[in-house]
């Protein structure tokens, strides 16, 4: 890992990571900065549920921990996280302290999930927003939960005959959540708390832009910008 001066260019720092756990892919999937950590995800052995995690010192690179998180699905390559906690769906929706990897807390046990019991990935991929994690859950439409006690806000009501796709995260914006499923996108009203519209699409990718006031959706082959509210 490399870290460059951005007005220069100029390396500050290089820091030794783990080699790749199978042949043809990157060392980390993905990575992304808060304060004054670093953190990445590293690439899974072929077949495995598990995840390498770590975090770093952003002033030097020095490794502070890591540790190996089981996974079902297809791994993120997108980390989430705040100042506090790095965010995780899965089996449960998990937050993990930055400042020594411990678990914050745990989200999703004894949950009714209908349909969904007994599956490895019953929680999609999240987003953090204004102290507000945003997930689907199972099949039972979008949940929002406290950033710091993990306390469910709210959960999505009237989902029916919808499949979420939970490796896209949600996206949010001052009105609506923007959540993604088998039959496109659907905009759930953040105070009534059920789908007002939805479009059909395929996204992979849900992002938003709260300055230009447009969501972004990318497909396969190309992307689209919707109003975003």
């Amino acid at each position: 890992m490399v870290a460059a001066d951005l007005d220069s260019g100029k390396e500050r720092w290089r820091s030794p990571v783990e080699a790749p756990q199978a042949v043809g892919t990157p060392p980390a999937l993905g990575g992304a900065v808060a304060g004054s950590r670093v953190v990445l995800c590293g690439s899974p052995r072929f077949g495995s549920k598990f995840i390498r995690l770590s975090v770093h010192d952003k002033r030097h690179g020095r490794e502070l921990w890591r540790l190996s998180e089981t996974f079902a699905g297809t791994a993120p390559s997108r980390l989430i996280l705040d100042d506090r906690n790095l965010y995780m769906g899965a089996e449960h929706l998990t937050a993990r302290r930055l400042s020594d990897g411990e678990l914050e807390w745990l989200f999703g046990t004894g949950r009714d999930v209908g349909d969904s019991a007994g599956e490895e990935r019953r929680y999609g991929a999240p987003t953090v927003h204004d102290g507000v994690v945003y997930c689907t859950e199972a099949d039972r439409g979008l949940i929002a939960v406290d950033a710091a006690s993990g306390t469910l806000n709210w959960q999505e009501k009237g989902l029916s005959g919808r499949k979420n796709k939970r490796d896209v995260a949600p996206a949010v914006g001052k009105r609506y959540a923007y959540c993604a499923d088998d039959t496109g996108l659907r905009a759930i009203d953040l105070r009534a708390h059920e789908a007002v519209w939805t479009y059909e699409t395929d996204p992979l990718v849900l992002t938003a832009d709260s300055e230009g006031g447009r969501l972004y959706v990318r497909q396969e082959q190309r992307s689209i910008a919707l109003p975003l509210a």
